[in-house]
Formats: C-alpha cells, structure tokens, sequence
C-alpha cells in the first residue's frame, strides 16, 4: 500500500497536462503538479475526483486475479464517477453490468 502516492482523475484529454494517460474516452489519469495548480488557479478540469494513497501487486498478480475474475470490473463511466454521491457510486457501478449487491451475501461457505 501506497499512502502517500497521489493521482487525480478527470474529464479531459490527456494532452493537456504532464504524466496523463486516458483510461476511457473522455477520462484520463493525471499525477503531475501542473494538474493541482491549474485547479488551484480555477483553470483545471472541472470535473475530477483527488485520489490518495493506492494499492500495489507483485508481478503478474493483477492479472493472475482478474483471470480468476476475483474483481468485478466495469467500463469507467463520467457519470458514475463525477455525477453520481460517493455512497451510491459502487451500486452504480454494478449496476451497469446488471448485478443487484442488495441480493448477493456479504459471507463467504465452503462447500
């Protein structure tokens, strides 16, 4: 675990600012300075959500486990994740691919 790393995702191309990279259309991930001062100075995107701290993997171990589809993963979608209240953004996102969390059980059985 990283807490002390940083990123900030927004609406927006990815060219406009240092060390972006667009990770759906219309969204992209950017960790350089420019980005906190342009939203300081009232000039950044005008949507975007500041992330800290992240979660780190061996080699290969995100892989290994989205093969063993231990994540459930969905198309990141703007209005999820800009329009949407925090509280209710996970439910959102699952809902997307059809899945109601109220119907599935937060134990686990070994059968």
């Amino acid at each position: 675990m990283h807490k002390d790393r940083g990123f900030i995702l927004h609406v927006g191309d990815s060219q406009a600012w240092d060390s972006s990279v667009q990770v759906e259309d219309g969204i992209a991930l950017t960790t350089a300075m420019d980005i906190l001062q342009a939203l300081a100075d009232g000039t950044g995107p005008e949507h975007f959500l500041v992330c800290l701290g992240c979660a780190g993997w061996e080699v290969g171990q995100l892989e290994d486990e989205l093969k063993e589809n231990a994540w459930l993963t969905v198309e990141g979608q703007s209005n999820v994740l800009f329009d949407t209240p925090p509280a209710e953004r996970l439910t959102a996102a699952a809902g997307i691919l059809g899945v109601d969390l109220n119907l599935m059980t937060r134990n686990a059985g070994h059968a």
